[in-house]
């Protein structure tokens, strides 16, 4: 046994691995377990740099459980002390959350986030490209053909950007100057988001690339993309949402119908018949002599109610105007009162 320890310390003897146990011992005790069980019954040596053990020998047994317990409280406690140092970093503004979002790199020599200059524009076309009517797809068309992006396990390939990259690097607070640390903490393996009263948000001590009222713009425009349904985002439908049943007064739905041959036509029905059949109104197809109909009566709208809407309109132009002198004097209002 002296023999073989001695060869092992020296790195000569063919097939063995010389590590701490503690490096075996830092999983859960179910780990652990099934680890032991499979050296006890093939009858495998746990060979250190310090000493050789055999699992079947009662005290090499023992004295394996307690370096085990030690063990891994020592890396529980190796593990808090990172997790608290995170936390204090973050609390003075450094960067302490792994990759950064595009522009930013990590400078390891000052600990600081820095802005890729070579990135930088393709960052800022994108905000602008979102506040003028572009959508997630088409700038993300626009990266992939622009910016290559390399991700882990992927030498040599071209990625495309997703959109959904591309919204979360648009709906980021970090490239407003804050550090956020904390949005999210794993439970039995499954990764959750924390509420926001419990995220650390600090302002960090790296350069903000957009400005608050353009985060605001962003953001906006990003909820009222939820409000839409996910079909109507890729196809808009004609009238949708638009339309009422004349039986029950339900909402009519709209769909998008391909026949064999096909060709394609938008068929609506009744949403009360749709869900439980307490309305007996048929579906309808919206084909050429619909539409034709629809042209005849908006175009010939009664004068009486062409006034009414006139009317309408002037008064939704004078709360607009009232609701703007509303906002400019909360403006001017000390943040003290509001």
């Amino acid at each position: 046994m002296q023999a073989l320890l001695n060869n092992v310390e020296e790195g000569c003897y063919d097939g063995v691995v010389v590590v701490d146990f503690d490096r075996l011992s830092r999983g859960s005790y179910a780990d652990l377990g099934m680890i032991e069980e499979a050296f006890k019954s093939t009858g495998t040596l746990i060979i250190t740099p310090q000493k050789i053990y055999d699992l079947e020998d009662d005290s090499d047994d023992l004295t394996i459980g307690i370096k085990s317990f030690v063990s891994k409280e020592e890396y529980k406690l190796i593990k808090k002390r990172m997790q608290e140092g995170k936390i204090n970093g973050a609390k003075r503004g450094m960067w302490t959350s792994g990759q950064p979002p595009f522009p930013y790199k990590y400078d390891r020599l000052d600990r600081l986030l820095v802005v890729d200059e070579t990135k930088l524009y393709y960052y800022r076309e994108m905000v602008e490209r979102y506040l003028n009517g572009s959508s997630l797809t088409e700038i993300a068309q626009w990266l992939t053909d622009n910016v290559s992006r390399q991700r882990k396990n992927t030498v040599g390939k071209r990625q495309k950007w997703s959109t959904v990259v591309v919204k979360r690097i648009l709906s980021s607070e970090v490239h407003l100057g804050y550090v956020i640390f904390g949005k999210h903490k794993r439970k039995k393996g499954v990764r959750q988001v924390l509420p926001q009263e419990q995220w650390i948000k600090t302002q960090g001590t790296h350069e903000a690339l957009k400005t608050e009222e353009e985060h605001r713009k962003i953001m906006a425009r990003l909820a009222l993309a939820k409000t839409l349904n996910p079909k109507s985002r890729a196809d808009v439908l004609p009238l949708s949402g638009m339309l009422y049943c004349e039986k029950c007064g339900a909402r009519m739905i709209v769909k998008t119908v391909i026949y064999k041959n096909g060709k394609k036509c938008w068929c609506v029905l009744c949403s009360k018949r749709q869900e439980d059949k307490s309305c007996d109104q048929k579906s309808s197809v919206l084909n050429e002599d619909f539409f034709n109909g629809l042209y005849q009566r908006v175009v010939r709208i009664d004068e009486n109610l062409q006034w009414q809407l006139q009317e309408h309109g002037k008064d939704i132009m004078k709360y607009k105007q009232l609701l703007a002198i509303k906002e400019k004097e909360l403006k001017k209002t000390p943040s003290c009162y509001r």
